[in-house]
């Protein structure tokens, strides 16, 4: 029998052999915890792994093949890197390498693989427009001036405002698409997350008593893409307007007349047989597809609705939720008594009782919305700035 490090259970040989030796070669190191209880919880990420896996390292080498043996090496030494402060992802070439901060008042490196510059801060690649501006800034001035961003109108706002991990912060310039259940693929422990709020799921969460027959799960804020996705276009339009917050519906002209060109195309070949079908404009939004084992970057292809600013139904919600995140503002307060209900009950909290039964729905409604904001307040998101749109 194997004796585990963190826990009392116990392991046959062969069991442990077998286990660890598929999860040497196959899975993260976020696995290499007991197999019958499944403690500690490596995903977690303040917890001190290194002696941990260390005493663990003793197990594993005494159990299995060398080759698995350098396999769990080799992803405990990526771990390490990964844990260095000063380790960067090129996001060019897609090397790892650690470099030192640059000096004060200065923010360029250099990839040793490729030899891009990048900035060691905001992990981007360098452009002379970032010489002596914050990174934060920065942002801001691509989003509204970058050719490419105007061009592809909404859509690139949704990539600008893609899917980031909350435990290594890689970027995926990606919109969140349906499923909103991520996997880092740059992080070592391999961090699954909502692409919608950034929240990790857990094996074992600890957080309601309900978590207990959730299994592996995370916990959405009611502001999150998840819920919100839900909401009908119009509803969405009328918060943000009620918001005072502007947002799109016309599409780009440029998209407009690239459908006009194929379209006339398209008419010219079938004009000697039949009426050729109408073009529709179609969702250029970046996605992660699936074909066969392989995943590609790939536009999404929907037909885009009018009045959905060259969008399909489903991003266009997503850009309306980004508008909505972006500027803070509380879904809470365009909830209906039902909705509110809902949300306090999801977080094992206690509804506030109706003081005077004179006093109508109305009343109760606005007093469970201020409840709600007071008892489970919302982080305010992170943003790079708005988009400005040029519709050229």
């Amino acid at each position: 029998m194997v004796a585990m490090v963190s826990c009392t259970c116990s392991v046959c040989k062969e069991c442990f052999k077998k286990h660890y030796s598929l999860v040497a070669r196959e899975q993260t190191l976020s696995h290499f915890n007991c197999l019958i209880c499944r403690q500690p919880d490596l995903s977690v990420m303040d917890i001190n792994k290194d002696d941990y896996l260390t005493s663990f390292s003793h197990r594993l080498k005494a159990n299995l093949t060398s080759t698995d043996y350098e396999c769990f090496q080799e992803k405990a030494t990526n771990y390490a890197l990964f844990c260095d402060p000063d380790f960067r992802w090129c996001p060019d070439c897609g090397a790892g390498f650690i470099h030192d901060p640059p000096g004060a008042g200065k923010s360029i490196i250099y990839c040793p693989k490729c030899l891009r510059m990048l900035c060691f801060y905001c992990k981007k690649l360098w452009e002379e427009q970032h010489e002596g501006v914050a990174c934060v800034d920065f942002a801001k001035w691509k989003a509204e001036n970058d050719e490419e961003n105007q061009q592809r109108g909404l859509a690139a706002f949704l990539k600008e405002n893609g899917i980031e991990c909350p435990k290594c912060h890689y970027r995926y310039d990606l919109a969140k698409g349906g499923c909103l259940h991520f996997t880092c693929t740059q992080c070592f422990v391999k961090t699954q997350f909502c692409g919608g709020c950034g929240s990790i799921y857990y094996e074992f969460c600890r957080k309601y008593k309900a978590c207990q027959a959730l299994g592996f799960h995370t916990h959405h804020p009611r502001d999150c893409l998840f819920y919100m996705r839900d909401w009908e276009v119009e509803r969405l339009q009328k918060a943000l307007e009620d918001s005072k917050i502007e947002f799109g519906t016309d599409p780009p002209k440029k998209q407009v007349n690239a459908t006009r060109i194929r379209e006339r195309g398209i008419n010219m070949f079938f004009r000697l047989f039949r009426k050729a079908p109408k073009e529709t404009l179609k969702c250029r939004v970046k996605l992660q597809k699936e074909v066969g084992e392989n995943k590609i970057d790939e536009e999404c292809g929907e037909d885009c609705e009018e009045g959905h600013a060259g969008l399909c139904r489903i991003h266009y919600i997503e850009y309306l939720v980004c508008k909505l995140n972006e500027a803070s503002v509380d879904p809470a307060d365009f909830m209906d008594l039902d909705e509110i209900k809902l949300v306090l009950g999801r977080e094992e909290k206690e509804l506030p009782p109706k003081d005077d039964p004179n006093k109508g729905d109305d009343d109760y409604l606005k007093r469970m919305r201020e409840h709600t904001k007071k008892e489970l307040p919302l982080e305010k998101r992170e943003s790079i700035g708005s988009l400005t749109l040029h519709y050229t």
